[in-house]
């Protein structure tokens, strides 16, 4: 990538911020920009499952469907995005990957499931300041190994399919 691209896809992204003031906080610490509770659509509340790695691809936010299937949604920042100013793919898939682990753990009734094999596809991208929710459709939850498919939806658009299995850890 030249300079000038390289320039210009920064430029873009001052432009899409700029544009989105009202998703920005300042932050407390670190200048780490936060999204408000403001902009987090109703239902929503933050995920209550955390790690440092989840603490560095969120915040992430959990909501149910009518029938109290997991759901799981981040507002685009300027941190998940690529030089582009488009969502990065490794963000998209690590939410997919995120929902599926954790639905088929909730209904298996097994904690810690373990990725064997992830699938994506996509089919558009998000931006900086949309909503992204990612919900899982469980094919088989219980035996040796557990399978589901994933939507990650941005501002209610389809963009990414993703279709998991999974196993349940070794026992210690």
């Amino acid at each position: 990538m030249t300079a000038v691209h390289t320039m210009t896809a920064a430029l873009r992204l001052r432009a899409a911020q700029a544009a989105l003031p009202s998703l920005r906080l300042p932050a407390a610490a670190g200048g780490r920009d936060v999204v408000a509770m403001s902009d987090i659509p109703a239902g929503f509340q933050p995920f209550a499952y955390s790690s440092a790695f989840l603490d560095a691809v969120g915040p992430l936010y959990e909501g149910s469907t009518e029938e109290g299937d997991l759901i799981l949604g981040l507002r685009i920042e300027a941190r998940h995005c690529n030089r582009r100013g488009f969502a990065h793919g490794g963000l998209l898939v690590t939410l997919a990957d995120l929902v599926l682990g954790y639905a088929l753990g909730r209904a298996a009734e097994q904690r810690g499931l373990l990725t064997v094999n992830l699938t994506a596809d996509f089919a558009g991208a998000a931006q900086l300041g949309q909503w992204v929710e990612a919900r899982a459709d469980i094919q088989k939850a219980k035996g040796s190994l557990a399978f589901a498919n994933c939507h990650v939806s941005a501002d209610g658009q389809r963009i990414v399919r993703a279709s998991g299995i999974f196993k349940a850890p070794p026992s210690r």
